[in-house]
């Protein structure tokens, strides 16, 4: 364990780093910022401005990596702890669905469940 700040974080544990961070991005709270649930199973870092696929296929950083690195970091801004519910409704939110016809609808459930 070592001293970050005024914050000490272990190299190697991957729970106190995840509770460190999703602490952190919650305001000071191991929670969700929209509607507060605390289970920390299903609370997750969520990118505000989107981008998060695209950043972990570019940089490989996913779990205690990701959290290491946010640390090493200072916790830069852009970040928000929200749980998985959230994360979920916010994805379909920024979703466009007006231009979704049923044919990509089709093409995309055979793509997904071939015969």
């Amino acid at each position: 364990m070592r001293k970050i700040g005024d914050k000490y974080v272990s190299s190697d544990n991957t729970a106190v780093n995840k509770k460190l961070v999703l602490t952190h991005y919650g305001n000071g709270k191991c929670a969700c910022v929209k509607c507060g649930f605390t289970d920390i199973r299903a609370l997750s870092i969520d990118h505000v401005n989107g981008g998060g696929c695209d950043e972990r296929r570019q940089t490989h950083r996913a779990g205690n990596t990701f959290y290491r690195w946010l640390i090493k970091n200072n916790f830069p801004l852009g970040y928000q702890t929200l749980c998985m519910n959230c994360q979920w409704i916010k994805r379909f939110d920024e979703l466009d669905f007006t231009s979704i016809t049923m044919e990509t609808i089709r093409s995309q459930y055979k793509r997904m469940f071939p015969r």
